[in-house]
């Protein structure tokens, strides 16, 4: 049986810009970070056009991992994904997730 995925969504993502020191005993080396960023994936990958994508992070988050997402979301758009990127009040916290719960709900709903 084939599984259609028609949803994704990224609340929070740690959508970060380029391989950090504090990474590095996750993601050896450039390589490996590559291989799993999802902006360097979306950048040099076919994405199918037929899943609908949102994400979101605080104003506030101490990573900035918003930046990441605006990047993310420009790439889907021009790639013809359904992508919504919202910033909403917040920082990278349980408190976010429960302020924006929701809204997640509601995207996943339709």
């Amino acid at each position: 049986m084939k599984i259609k995925i028609s949803k994704v969504g990224g609340h929070m993502p740690a959508l970060e810009l380029k391989l950090e020191d504090e990474d590095k005993p996750y993601f050896k080396d450039i390589d490996i970070w590559e291989k799993y960023d999802p902006i360097h994936i979306a950048r040099n990958s076919s994405i199918s056009t037929d899943i609908d994508v949102y994400l979101n992070a605080g104003d506030k988050d101490e990573s900035g991992f918003y930046e990441g997402c605006s990047i993310l979301h420009k790439i889907l758009k021009e790639k013809g994904v359904t992508s919504q990127n919202h910033v909403f009040c917040g920082n990278h916290s349980a408190e976010y997730i429960k302020s924006n719960i929701e809204k997640y709900l509601q995207f996943y709903g339709r």
